[in-house]
C-alpha cells in the first residue's frame, strides 16, 4: 500500500480558547498566564518544567502535547526521523521585551534562556523524543504553501516520516497558535495547501 503524507491531527490556540480537531478543548477567559496554567493542568501531566518556560514555548508545549496524546513510540520507530517545522513573525520578541524590562534591575538568566525563537522547538523535541530536522522560520503570517514545501522535500527524500508543523505566534500578549501533526498514513486530510489553510481559519 503507498501511504500518503496526511494531517493526523492539528490544534489551535486563540486568546482564550483551544480547539482539537475543530472541536473545543478549552475556553477559559483569563489572562494570558493563567489561561496557560489552567491549560496545561487539563493536561493531567507532571512536567514542572513547564512553569519555567516562557509564553511562547508554553504555547508549543500545551499544543504539541495534544497532537501527541496516547502518542507513544516503539522499538521500531526511528526518533531521526521525527521533525519540527514551525514559522512565526515576531520571532522572540515577546521575551525580548520582558528580558530587556529585567535588566533595567538584575537581568534574569531565566528569561535570557528564551531569546531565541528556537527554543520552543527545544522544549517539544525533548518532550515528544523528535530527534529529526528542527527548523524555525520568520514568516510575515501563517504560509501554509512554504511549510508544505519545506515538509514535502523532507518526506520526499525519506528524511522525515513523523513532524509536526504549523505556527506559533505571541505579541503583546496576542497569541495565535496553529500546529498539525504530519504523518505518512491514509486518511482522508491529505497535507495540500488548501486542506491545511482550512483547518487553520475554519478555527479562528
Amino acid at each position: 500500500m503507498n501511504l500518503s503524507v496526511s494531517i493526523s491531527h492539528s490544534v489551535k490556540i486563540t486568546n482564550s480558547k483551544i480547539y482539537l480537531d475543530g472541536e473545543l478543548y478549552l475556553h477559559e477567559e483569563s489572562n494570558l498566564d493563567d489561561f496557560l496554567i489552567s491549560a496545561y493542568k487539563h493536561l493531567a501531566i507532571t512536567y514542572p518544567k513547564f512553569y519555567k518556560m516562557d509564553s511562547m514555548s508554553k504555547l508549543g508545549f500545551i499544543a504539541s502535547e495534544l497532537l501527541m496524546k496516547n502518542k507513544l513510540w516503539g522499538d521500531d520507530d526511528d526518533l531521526y526521523k521525527k521533525g519540527l517545522i514551525i514559522q512565526n513573525h515576531s520571532s522572540s520578541l515577546e521575551t525580548d521585551k520582558k528580558y530587556q524590562a529585567s535588566i533595567q534591575d538584575i537581568a534574569s538568566p531565566a528569561l535570557f534562556v528564551y531569546t531565541l525563537p528556537n527554543i520552543v522547538l527545544g522544549e517539544m523535541a525533548i518532550r515528544h523524543k523528535f530527534k529529526g530536522e528542527n527548523t524555525f522560520f520568520i514568516s510575515e503570517k501563517f504560509n501554509a504553501f512554504e511549510l508544505i514545501r519545506y515538509t514535502q522535500i523532507l518526506f520526499n527524500q525519506q528524511i522525515l516520516s513523523t513532524a509536526i508543523i504549523g505556527y506559533i505566534e505571541i505579541l503583546d500578549n496576542e497569541v495565535d497558535v496553529f500546529l498539525s501533526l504530519i504523518e505518512l498514513k491514509d486518511n482522508d486530510k491529505l497535507l495540500t495547501v488548501e486542506n491545511l489553510e482550512d483547518l487553520y481559519s475554519s478555527q479562528l
